[in-house]
């Protein structure tokens, strides 16, 4: 038997944990630290990497990319 076991807590864990994760809004976030542009008012509206990259320069697009 193994000693690695897997309960249904832990799977539940890990999709609130990956969800909590994944609502954090990183271009935004990039975007208030780096000028006081809101990425959801400019270019495509669109608060991802491809707008922050076009408005605030591939510097700081890419931790917007990573996160």
């Amino acid at each position: 038997m193994s000693s690695f076991s897997t309960t249904i807590l832990d799977v539940l864990l890990v999709f609130v944990v990956g969800y909590r994760l994944g609502s954090i809004p990183v271009a935004n976030l990039v975007a208030r630290r780096r000028s006081t542009i809101d990425l959801r008012e400019v270019g495509d509206r669109n608060p991802g990497f491809w707008n922050a990259r076009e408005t605030l320069g591939k510097r700081a697009a890419v931790p917007v990319f990573v996160g």
